[in-house]
């Protein structure tokens, strides 16, 4: 197994601005039925039953989500302030996997302006 994974997604909360970048660990994820066919679960249910199946499974969960303004829209391309913290995003990222300390670009969900999703 391995001691790390990191996803990287979409997000869309209110009143956030496109572009901000949030760290999260799966327990910051609201468990939702979201169950809509067989083959769709949300990560913490995923992470669950790799595990209750005997799965090796990482240690450490991180999760990056960047803000979406649409997510409904379907392009090759991401928006102007979705693709100016793609560099960003990945230089943290490197810093992460190599352990080497950096100024972060993500904010942890708790640091969150705004209220619920």
């Amino acid at each position: 197994g391995y001691e790390r994974a990191i996803l990287i997604d979409a997000i869309k909360l209110d009143g956030e601005l496109p572009g901000t970048v949030f760290r999260l660990r799966p327990d910051d994820l609201k468990i939702t039925p979201r169950l809509s066919s067989c083959h769709d679960i949300d990560i913490v249910t995923a992470l669950a039953l790799g595990r209750r199946l005997g799965f090796e499974m990482p240690d450490e969960v991180v999760i990056y989500a960047v803000q979406a303004a649409d997510m409904l829209t379907l392009s090759e391309g991401c928006l102007e302030d979705v693709a100016r913290v793609i560099p960003l995003l990945a230089r943290e990222i490197t810093s992460l996997v190599k352990g080497e300390k950096m100024k972060r670009v993500s904010i942890d969900l708790a640091g969150r302006r705004s209220g619920n999703a």
